[in-house]
């Protein structure tokens, strides 16, 4: 876009608009001049995405290089609207900022008879006529034929789409994710099941960041695979190594307090299992994801489908019996604390402070109705 020039070269004949003036070619290859190291990010990260950061206000502070598999790469970057530093590995980092772009929509918007080209810009949006041109889509022409909307012809390579403004907008946002599955395909075939051991050894450390390092970006991988044929055919100990590491990259999420990122990837995770003892325990984590973001009837469910698959732990009856309590059902809360101090959670402050406040609630016809209950779960269904 060239500075001063806001006057369209318009044919008043055919009613189409020369919008050579407002293209934005080269303007991403100019960053390098200003700073060098964006090349690196370009080669390491991708052109469009790095683009996409900066034009969403998303600032890359540092890029760790894996030079064993690219996709472990690790971005540490910064939210510029809230200040936050983050790290992802490169492949979470792609995705997370095309999803982010993706759940843009064009604010409504129309356009005089004899528009300026500042106009143009504002009626197409600055992020997609800075993206086309990242994206290899060369905006070429608009055209106006009496009271139609608006059309802006494209060009790709030798190809030339004539699209609306809603039209173009999908077509770039469709071209950015093409690009990301391009790549996501690429480092689904290279899955190392060996970092799920190094990740189980920085568990055991509670050093989560270390597991999302290792794991972080297999959610867009996984995804892309389990659509394929080979991903179909995978079963046995592949499938259960790939939940286990899905489970610790979930529960690392939840660490951080990213109970967003850790539900999509527990949801992936019964989507691979296979193995019932993984999937009860999956649904468990959601359950736990569900709790804290106060979802308690929801976390019910899923606590009730682990049960159902044979998940007869303390734990679980414990959570069930929070979220019981939570929802009301005083006299379920109450039958799943004898039940979880029974599997051995005698221990559990958590189930022995429960217990007193229900004792307590409930008063003493509870201890008589205790007492038929020894060994009778009804009142959980």
């Amino acid at each position: 876009m060239k500075e001063g020039d806001h006057t369209p070269m318009q044919d008043e004949a055919t009613g189409i608009i020369d919008l050579s003036s407002l293209r934005a070619d080269g303007w991403a290859e100019r960053l390098i001049e200003e700073a060098p190291a964006v090349a690196q990010l370009f080669e390491h990260i991708g052109k469009p995405f790095v683009a996409l950061a900066v034009l969403l206000g998303v600032r890359v502070v540092s890029l760790r290089i894996d030079a064993r598999a690219s996709q472990a790469s690790v971005v540490e970057f910064e939210v510029q609207a809230t200040g936050r530093q983050q790290m992802l590995p490169v492949g979470e980092f792609r995705r997370r900022l095309t999803e982010a772009w993706l759940q843009e929509a064009l604010p409504p918007a129309e356009l005089d008879d004899e528009p300026s080209l500042d106009d143009i810009q504002e009626y197409l949006g600055l992020r997609s006529l800075l993206l086309a041109p990242v994206l290899g889509v060369s905006l070429v022409q608009m055209r106006r034929e009496d009271d139609e909307r608006p059309r802006f012809v494209a060009e790709i390579a030798s190809h030339r789409l004539e699209l609306e403004r809603e039209q173009l907008h999908r077509f770039l946002q469709e071209r950015m994710v093409h690009e990301l599955r391009r790549l996501e395909e690429r480092s689904a075939l290279t899955l190392d099941l060996s970092a799920v051991e190094r990740a189980e050894e920085a568990a055991e450390q509670g050093t989560w960041s270390a597991v999302v390092e290792l794991l972080g970006w297999w959610p867009g991988a996984l995804s892309v695979l389990l659509r394929t044929a080979e991903g179909q055919r995978l079963e046995g100990e592949t499938r259960s190594t790939i939940v286990r590491g899905l489970l610790l990259l979930g529960r690392a999420f939840l660490a951080n307090q990213q109970e967003d990122w850790a539900e999509e990837v527990f949801r992936l995770a019964v989507q691979w299992s296979q193995d019932e003892a993984l999937t009860a325990l999956t649904f468990r984590h959601l359950a736990e994801t569900c709790m804290v973001r106060e979802r308690f009837g929801e976390a019910i469910g899923l606590l009730r489908r682990a049960l159902s698959l044979g998940d007869r732990s303390y734990p679980l009856y414990r959570d069930l019996a929070r979220c019981f309590a939570e929802r009301g059902r005083l006299v379920a809360a109450a039958a799943c604390v004898e039940e979880a101090l029974e599997l051995g959670g005698s221990e559990d402050e958590t189930l022995v402070h429960l217990r007193e406040r229900l004792a307590s609630l409930l008063g003493s016809p509870w201890q008589a109705l205790r007492r038929e209950l020894e060994g009778n779960t009804a009142l959980l269904s």
